[in-house]
């Protein structure tokens, strides 16, 4: 007899057929992944093969050494040891040593970079940037509205610009960590929360005494427009009619601290208005700093710390002692309390430097601008556009920015418009 009163045979025959069922899905499950993974693979190396044949069509190159497609069972990964490209139409060419992308199968909306260096672009008339570090990492995350957080950290970053035509020698720049993250503000549409941190930055800019290493901490809100139109971002800002918002940012060198957070916003002139609250930390470094990059100036800002005081009020804060004030911009002109700081130009193109308002009686007014830099307690002026010179108080002068600065900017432009236009490598 095969079957018994209660029945057990009976059940542990079916429970012993559903077990081999569910083994037989698992299996089937299996080969559906793996042949998915494969033919996700063979699409993927397609495509790279399709993007090199057009990089020589338009007269560009573009090779990925020891190419290799990887990460089976949950990953999809690219690597390129070394990646080359070259735009001999532009004299452009960028190399790195190595680069793995690597995508999440079960998770196609995020994407992971690892990239080793060393790093070099170069671009027309001799400009040249060159980058090393010992770790380099990205993340981009993407859902169906678009970007949903961006970032990239980098340790022992070492990174210098040269630019033959604009700068007397290479600029150099290094941080033992860095940090940028790009986040859509959850509570305002079209705004991007901007994360940075520099840990021990140190930049030097030839014909200048080095900087002392600065560790710095900025959170801004900016306009979506702003970053996408980098052709003419001031542009997409005044169209944008939004705020650039300064959470904060915060910056530490040589023992002194200085803190800012505001919002700006900006008129169809490109002139900037606001309230900014400053703060600042171990005023009395102030002076030391200073004279590293003028000898001789030190005395000279210890005797206007004590006058500048008066007009900053003591805050205690994050486990520092700050000194605080206030200033407010309303159409380009800067107002320490009641003390006029000078008019900030027009952000628009072709727009001069910042013009220094008249020095306030203060013991020595040689370093009106160190000065004017700490702020104090706001007022409410209807501020025209620029002030009137009169006989008594003569026509501000231009603050125009140094030139080795102004240079690298100005090469790292020309250096990111020549990759974002690859199309003119086309010889027709």
């Amino acid at each position: 007899m095969t079957v018994s009163a209660t029945g057990g045979p009976t059940k542990r025959r079916r429970g012993g057929r559903g077990f081999k069922i569910l083994i037989g899905v698992a299996i089937a499950l299996a080969l559906l992944w793996t042949g998915g993974w494969f033919a996700v693979r063979h699409y993927v190396a397609g495509k790279i093969d399709t993007v090199v044949a057009r990089a020589e069509a338009e007269g560009a190159s573009l090779s990925c050494g020891a190419e290799s497609l990887s990460g089976f069972p949950f990953r999809l990964g690219i690597t390129c040891t070394p990646l080359e490209a070259a735009c001999p139409a532009e004299d452009a060419s960028l190399s790195l040593a190595g680069v793995e992308a690597m995508g999440l199968v079960y998770n196609p909306g995020h994407l992971l970079f690892d990239a080793k260096g060393p790093l070099t672009l170069s671009g027309p008339d001799g400009t040249s940037a060159s980058a090393n570090w010992s770790a380099l990492q990205s993340s981009l995350r993407i859902g169906f509205s678009g970007l949903k957080r961006y970032s990239i950290v980098s340790d022992g970053l070492d990174a210098s610009l040269s630019a033959p035509g604009r700068l007397a020698g290479p600029v150099a720049f290094k941080a033992d960590h860095a940090e940028l993250h790009l986040v859509p503000d959850p509570d305002t549409a079209g705004m991007i929360d901007i994360f940075t941190t520099v840990d021990n930055g140190v930049t030097t800019l030839p014909g200048r005494p080095a900087v002392p290493p600065a560790t710095s901490n900025v959170a801004i809100g900016v306009p979506e427009a702003v970053l996408k139109q980098r052709n003419d971002p001031v542009a997409a800002w005044i169209a944008s009619g939004q705020p650039v918002r300064i959470h904060r940012a915060e910056i530490d060198v040589a023992g002194l601290s200085l803190a800012l957070a505001g919002d700006a916003t900006i008129d169809a002139a490109g002139l900037i208005s606001g309230n900014f609250t400053v703060r600042l930390s171990a005023l009395d470094a102030l002076p030391a700093l200073v004279d590293r990059f003028r000898p001789g100036s030190g005395e000279k800002v210890a005797r206007l710390i004590g006058p500048i005081s008066a007009f900053l009020r003591p805050v205690d804060a994050d486990g520092k002692t700050w000194r605080e004030a206030k200033i407010t911009v309303q159409r380009g002109r800067a107002v320490l309390g009641f003390i006029p700081l000078g008019q900030i130009p027009s952000l628009l193109r072709g727009a001069g430097g910042i013009a220094l308002a008249p020095a306030p009686a203060l013991p020595d007014q040689t370093l009106t601008p160190a000065a004017n830099s700490e702020p104090a307690a706001p007022q409410d002026l209807g501020a025209p556009a620029t002030a009137a010179a009169t006989p008594e108080t003569p026509a501000a002068a231009p603050l125009t920015p140094l030139p080795a600065a102004t240079g690298a900017a100005e090469a790292i432009r020309d250096l990111a418009t020549t990759l974002k236009h690859p199309g003119r490598c086309a010889r027709g």
